[in-house]
């Protein structure tokens, strides 16, 4: 009776395999973190479309002071000034706030100030 060998794999080469599917992993683990917390936030997003409406609004009514707004959940900061090279030219600044004072969103427009 002949016996009959299975070739098994040694404990090195079991361990070289753990490694090996321990890096792969870690490396996909490590890219889905960076992907999932690089994106904007729902938060980020809105702030971002509440100035653009806030500089539409001002850009209309030709409202270039300075000023601070708060709403439910924002502050919205607008800060204008000359722009150095031309006297005509203004930089509208707008930037939101959360409650806790961390800056969300920000947008900066030069615009034609006609003299008056």
């Amino acid at each position: 009776m002949a016996i009959l060998r299975v070739k098994a794999s040694s404990i090195i080469e079991v361990s070289v395999a753990m490694v090996i599917t321990s890096i792969a992993l870690s490396c996909s683990l490590m890219l889905f973190q960076r992907i999932s917390t690089s994106s904007y936030s729902l938060q980020e997003l809105k702030a971002q479309q509440l100035l653009t409406t806030r500089i539409e609004h001002t850009l209309r009514t030709s409202n270039l002071t300075n000023f601070t707004e708060t709403t439910d959940q924002l502050t919205i900061e607008q800060k204008t000034h000359a722009y150095p090279p031309q006297q005509n030219l203004m930089i509208i600044h707008l930037t939101a706030y959360r409650q806790d004072g961390k800056q969300v969103a920000e947008l900066k427009r030069i615009v034609y100030a006609a003299e008056n």
